[in-house]
């Protein structure tokens, strides 16, 4: 594999990707509206504050509030330092940094394909796969963490293919690097911080392989490496919790394993998430949620990670390479997320969760599919008597136009959709608008804080400050509004089940008054006084 062959690689993802990039003028959805609007805030000075509530999990006081709560806080990093280079704060300035990041997916495929299939072709084909990454994609311009958690891990896998390899006298800096990469890879999801544990046990792994009498020594070494390097990225988060919440880890963040129905992520007080809650929704119920889990996140591995085509050529690799270290690890991750995704957060992790937390190991299962698509061909070669390299370089272009013909179909349906003029990637921010509109013609006073179901979305057009509709009825809805002072709520058809009544029938509430409405949307106002619990 030659140098310059990486070089090539990124740069055609590079373009790939800025082809997709002239479609997607906007966040796209509530995950990439949070990471926007918060790295403007740290743009404006406002630091690491937020001024939207989107739960209730952590006992939000008021506005402002500590940003960064629930989803973490590396790609608002990035997104700020875009929009500082560039002198804009905006999305267009903050997504730049992402298409140049999201390209380097191609080469580091490129480097697992040549890894697993020790050829120049299987790492072209590996690299072709990520740059027309179907799902993938979608998502390698705007302002979200599916390619910078790639990054992550494959430094990670290729630092731990090294110290298994070198199991005598590996070289220290990979340890450093290692603890590094999960402390960047943490500070982009939760859950990242289970890369961290694989790092520590891969290192008492191969420690306990050495002479006894110098295991405790090296041990000791390579662990204080290892969080050296996690904490020289993760310690500043740490020290913002302790300061912040007076701890290191953000109250209420176990909250969310004790949720019965999605919904009740928005619930308020958060404080009724408790395992006694959790289990007074019954046996049948938890087993359920876990099975719907576990059959949507497979759909996810198998339609999204794999395409579904590439399926067949990761089960001819593994078991060709099931006894390579590196398949091992990158596998056993794999289930990892999976059991972590369908036990612990089932309900988020079928909305979304495993297929970012699974983006990490796209490279590694790039390179996979590509080493099996060369097993494969060889086999057949023999079979039919070809020339197993000649037979390679003619179909392995075909594979790759596959991916790319799959790419084009995902992103036609997922972001241009029936009016290219108006891409349906931007309808949440049109929703936004309406809202906005909807909010200004009504003469809304600046300050007045408004309730509605995607209040990042909403603050990015009007800078007004917002909170979420939580999870409940009338009655959750005015303690809300009273607990932080919202006397405007905007509901519409998307809404969760205990408030579709006030939806349909607004006029049956006294204590809400109908200002005026848009499209599905209706602005209302709380009557003082009238069912608003003190």
């Amino acid at each position: 594999m030659r140098r310059w062959d990486y070089f090539w690689q990124y740069l055609t993802a590079l373009f790939v990707f800025g082809v997709c990039s002239l479609w997607i003028r906007s966040p796209g959805y509530m995950d990439a509206e949070y990471y926007t609007l918060s790295a403007v805030q740290m743009v404006e000075g406002k630091g690491m504050t937020q001024p939207i509530l989107w739960n209730y999990l952590d006992d939000p006081q008021g506005l402002p509030h500590p940003s960064h709560t629930y989803w973490m806080p590396a790609p608002s990093w990035v997104a700020a330092a875009g929009m500082l280079l560039s002198g804009r704060a905006d999305f267009t300035s903050g997504r730049i940094p992402f298409i140049f990041l999201s390209a380097l997916a191609a080469p580091m495929a490129g480097w697992m394909g040549y890894r697993l299939g020790r050829k120049r072709i299987t790492a072209w084909l590996a690299a072709g796969m990520a740059a027309f990454g179907g799902y993938y994609a979608v998502y390698a311009s705007t302002i979200d963490s599916f390619y910078l958690v790639m990054l992550a891990a494959w430094a990670i896998l290729t630092r731990l293919d090294q110290t298994i390899g070198d199991s005598d006298s590996p070289n220290n800096w990979l340890w450093l690097i290692s603890g590094v990469a999960a402390g960047w890879m943490h500070m982009n999801r939760a859950d990242g911080i289970l890369w961290l544990l694989l790092v520590l046990l891969v290192c008492f792994y191969r420690v306990f392989r050495l002479a006894k009498k110098i295991r405790m020594r090296v041990l000791l070494t390579e662990c204080i490496l290892v969080l050296t390097g996690y904490l020289a990225i993760s310690g500043f988060w740490y020290f913002r919790n302790l300061s912040e919440f007076g701890s290191l880890f953000i109250p209420g963040s176990s909250r969310a394993l004790w949720v019965n129905t999605y919904d009740e992520l928005f619930i308020f007080p958060a404080a009724e998430l408790t395992i006694e809650h959790w289990i007074h929704g019954g046996v049948a119920n938890i087993l359920s949620a876990r099975l719907e889990a576990a059959a949507s996140i497979l759909l996810t591995a198998f339609g999204v990670q794999g395409m579904v085509f590439l399926i067949p050529f990761w089960i001819i690799a593994f078991i060709k390479l099931r006894h390579d270290r590196l398949v091992q690890i990158g596998l056993a991750m794999e289930v990892v997320l999976f059991l972590v995704m369908t036990i612990g957060f089932p309900f988020s992790g079928k909305r979304g969760g495993f297929l970012h937390s699974s983006a990490a190991l796209q490279p590694f299962l790039w390179g996979l599919a590509a080493a099996g698509f060369s097993i494969a061909i060889s086999w057949i070669s023999d079979k039919r008597n070809w020339d197993p390299q000649r037979a390679e370089k003619m179909f392995a272009p075909g594979l790759v136009f596959v991916c790319a013909l799959a790419t084009i179909f995902i992103f036609q349906i997922l972001v241009i959709g029936p009016d290219a003029q108006n891409p349906i990637w931007d309808d949440s921010y049109r929703q936004s608008l309406v809202a906005n509109e909807l909010v200004e013609r009504n003469t809304i006073p600046e300050n007045a804080r408004i309730m509605i179901n995607n209040p990042a979305g909403f603050n990015l057009v009007s800078g007004r400050e917002a909170l979420v509709i939580p999870f409940g009825d009338t009655v959750t809805l005015l303690n809300v509004a009273n607990t932080f002072d919202s006397e405007y709520i905007l509901v519409e058809k998307n809404i969760v089940a205990g408030l579709i009544n006030l939806h349909l029938n607004p006029e049956h509430y006294p204590q809400f008054s109908v200002i005026d409405r848009m499209d599905d949307k209706i602005l209302l106002r709380v009557n003082s006084g009238k069912g608003v619990i003190q």
